[in-house]
């Protein structure tokens, strides 16, 4: 396992470089951290990133040839006369070393300097975090992008999606590019390029194919965060948290959108792959070993430089018990359930988490819900019915206080758009905004909490303007100046998506002072000091792809670890190269052939047959009702009276008789269900298929728990491999038992008997379902 270095050492790991630099000295970036020594200096603010122990540590620093800036050279002596040569960006060009500039200074002082030179323009600039449109092709910055970034003021984007076939070379070439732009500018100030969780890799929908779940290409392949809950030991999971800020560094991104902390209530919820399992205890410790190692520092919240990548823990306070598995980036998931008054169980997992320092944190979209009274079927909830990231309770009374935490607020992608739950122009009862709508009628309910100096509700405009599609849409663009003021007093900083003329306009309507701008966007540049991109945002373009070819052969035994032997009856797993005739099902020919003596392509004249398939995949995006975990149920849009889904009875019972095509009023259409229908379609044809003795070998890709179906005959199944994310061959090598691999890992939810099981549990009770076929921690080996 990879050790981790002392604080003194971590202060000095370098960042390479893909351009031509003027640099601070011959270095080549590739040094190691050990082998840079502290200097003799006395510390000129003790507060600085840059002091350890009294004595100043320097760091490297780096401007761009072209960009017009240069490297301010500042002489200095030790008590024994030990001289040094400090080096400094010029990042304003006024041949000075400015206080935001001088990395001898506290974050605290930097900010406040940068900050009084700031227009308002280039302060809303850092407040919201735009989508990256730049495409790379032959890795050159294009004038359009440039006028984009000059324009917009942007200085936190997402790269969600570079083009394919992008290399980390490529990637990491036109970042580089962006940040020798950036630089050329009025006062320099760096870019900081995130990026959503993008190194899980698994097989598709259809089970055909290897997929990420976010199109990343330079990333490398593991298996996703619900498979690291297989795991045991949390010092592992700081290790791949290292690993991959490697990863992202390479290519030029120093921030993560995650990791999720959100513990998993309901096994229904699309997103259950990227969080650490349905043990809020255990999530909580997992997501804190990942962050100190994403970070690469045990606590990055004080005084300290984060050399690794920013963290955003998220979806703060959990979304992982949201209605029916539902998800609310729509509205039909938006709210989080607490029937079994466990929300204190999804509260202290966080609470663990922030012990790791992140930089930034992430609320959730839900309405949280709780005191839930199962005579009525009502809740009494303590907080108040709005987003997580509006509510007063949970931003200021939990986050800050109980939690403790004072760092970064950004929020999720729709939060000042159609998911400011509680806070919808529906929600004070503007159902549409046409060209006429007329604010003063008192049918509508006007916000009483609007600050003075800001238009009252009955005077806000409707707007006339264009869609992207150049459609005529009306607007009211004090509402968003609104939500602007709700989201920056509940103690939000950043926004996703959007721009920064939102901010502009909720000063221009009186809901904001331009001062007012000044805190959230010192939070924002005190994360990206925290980071020492104000010294050197580059890297080494020429070896960024070797990173993950570095760390390839780890990832292959991650992959094996977290794979569970949840059955084998009669112990028929291990195989060997002499076990007799093999059948495969979506494992490659050439794989295959290099593990078993003997192979057919006829199931029914197989020994043994070994089959993958993947679960049932959800919806991100959330439906009408959730996607249940079995592979062939019907989806069932959901009862708001009574907090549950319909059920099929239900659904029949809404069928008109005289129209044969009616499928019933709750009936949800599920895109998915062919595709998963396929899977539990060739589990029972190999069940049917088996001769007489034969062995049927399941293994089946856990994007989210699953469940068999009745009409699947579990105890046909001999052995049931549950995997994460993994390669073929890897999977053979469990199988077969390469190199006497022994599987240790824990199954990280239960395998409940039914679909109606699941739907009975209570949202944020974790594997509690009435009646399982294997328990949460089931852990077999050979």
């Amino acid at each position: 396992m990879k050790k981790f270095l002392s604080l003194f050492l971590l202060l000095f790991a370098v960042m390479g470089f893909g351009m031509t630099f003027t640099a601070c000295s011959d270095d080549d970036g590739d040094k190691k951290a050990e082998e840079i020594k502290s200097s003799d200096l006395p510390c000129q603010d003790t507060d600085s990133l840059y002091c350890v122990g009294g004595k100043i540590v320097i760091p490297e620093v780096q401007v761009a040839e072209g960009s017009g800036k240069t490297i301010i050279d500042v002489a200095a002596a030790a008590e024994d006369g030990t001289a040094y040569t400090l080096k400094f960006r010029d990042l304003n060009g006024n041949g000075a070393v400015d206080p935001y500039e001088d990395w001898r200074l506290s974050v605290e002082d930097r900010t406040n300097d940068l900050l009084s030179k700031m227009t308002k323009e280039q302060k809303a600039g850092l407040l919201y975090e735009s989508g990256f449109s730049g495409k790379i092709s032959d890795g050159s910055l294009t004038d359009t992008v440039k006028e984009g970034m000059v324009t917009s003021q942007v200085r936190v984007a997402l790269f969600r999606d570079p083009g394919d076939g992008v290399s980390a070379e490529q990637m990491t070439t036109y970042i580089n590019e962006v940040q020798a732009y950036v630089e050329s500018q009025l006062l320099g100030i760096p870019f900081v390029f995130c990026c959503d969780p993008s190194t899980g890799t698994g097989l598709n929908s259809a089970g055909s194919d290897y997929q990420k779940r976010n199109t990343m290409e330079p990333m490398g392949d593991w298996p996703f965060s619900l498979g690291l809950s297989s795991l045991s030991d949390a010092e592992v999971v700081k290790e791949i948290g290292d690993m991959h800020a490697e990863e992202y560094k390479a290519c030029g991104f120093r921030m993560l959108l995650g990791p999720m902390c959100d513990p998993l209530g309901d096994p229904r919820w699309a997103r259950s792959y990227d969080t650490f399992g349905t043990d809020p205890e255990k999530a909580g410790e997992f997501a804190k070993a990942y962050i100190q190692g994403l970070q690469q520092v045990d606590d990055g919240s004080g005084n300290v430089l984060v050399p690794g990548i920013a963290a955003t823990l998220k979806h703060f306070p959990g979304g992982g018990t949201n209605m029916g598995g539902m998800d609310s980036h729509k509205s039909q998931g938006r709210y989080a359930l607490f029937k079994g008054d466990n929300f204190d169980a999804s509260k202290e997992a966080f609470k663990t988490a922030f012990e790791a320092g992140p930089l930034c944190v992430m609320p959730c979209y839900s309405i949280y819900m709780t005191n839930w009274n199962p005579t009525t079927r009502t809740f009494d909830t303590e907080f108040e019915e709005v987003g997580s990231s509006y509510e007063m309770t949970l931003m200021w009374d939990i986050l800050r206080e109980e939690c403790g935490w004072d760092g970064m607020v950004t929020s999720d992608w729709g939060v000042l758009g159609s998911s400011a739950y509680g806070l919808l122009l529906s929600d004070f009862g503007v159902t549409t905004v046409a060209a006429d709508t007329d604010l003063s009628d008192p049918a509508y309910t006007s916000p009483t909490d609007i600050p003075e100096g800001a238009p009252a509700f009955t005077e806000w405009t409707v707007v006339e303007g264009l869609d992207r599609r150049g459609n005529v849409v009306y607007s009211i663009p004090q509402h968003q100046s609104y939500l602007i003021y709700k989201y920056l007093q509940a103690g939000g900083h950043q926004v996703g998506s959007g721009s920064y003329t939102m901010w502009l306009d909720a000063v221009g309507h009186g809901f904001l002072a331009e001062s007012d701008l000044d805190y959230p966007a010192g939070k924002v540049l005190e994360m990206m000091f925290k980071l020492g991109v104000f010294e050197n945002p580059y890297r080494d373009a020429s070896k960024a792809n070797a990173v993950r070819e570095a760390n390839l052969d780890r990832a292959k035994e991650i992959m094996k670890e977290t794979t569970v032997l949840v059955k084998n009856a009669g112990d028929v797993l291990p195989l060997s190269a002499t076990s007799g005739t093999v059948y495969f099902d979506g494992i490659d020919d050439g794989v295959a052939d290099d593990f078993a003596g003997t192979t057919t392509t006829d199931m029914t004249q197989a020994d043994y047959i070994i089959l993958r398939v993947t679960a049932r995949q959800g919806n991100y995006s959330g439906l009408a009702g959730g996607v249940p975990i079995s592979f062939q149920a019907n989806v069932y849009s959901y009862n708001y009276d009574e907090w549950r889904h319909y059920t099929e009875a239900e659904n029949e019972a809404t069928k008109d008789p005289a129209v044969p095509e009616d499928t019933g009023d709750y009936l949800v259409n599920d895109s998915n269900q062919a595709n998963s229908i396929a899977q539990a379609d060739k589990i029972k044809a190999a069940i049917a298929a088996k001769k007489e003795g034969a062995k049927l070998i399941l293994c089946v890709f856990a994007v989210r728990p699953f469940l068999f179906d009745a009409d699947i005959d579990v105890t046909k199944i001999d052995a049931l491999l549950v995997e994460f994310g993994i390669y073929d061959e890897q999977l053979l090598e469990v199988i077969y038992s390469t190199d006497g691999f022994k599987p240790s890992a824990k199954l990280p939810f239960c395998i409940a008997a039914s679909d109606a099981d699941v739907e009975a549990a209570y949202e944020d009770e974790y594997n509690d379902e009435a009646n399982k076929l294997f328990n949460y921690g089931v852990s077999l080996t050979y």
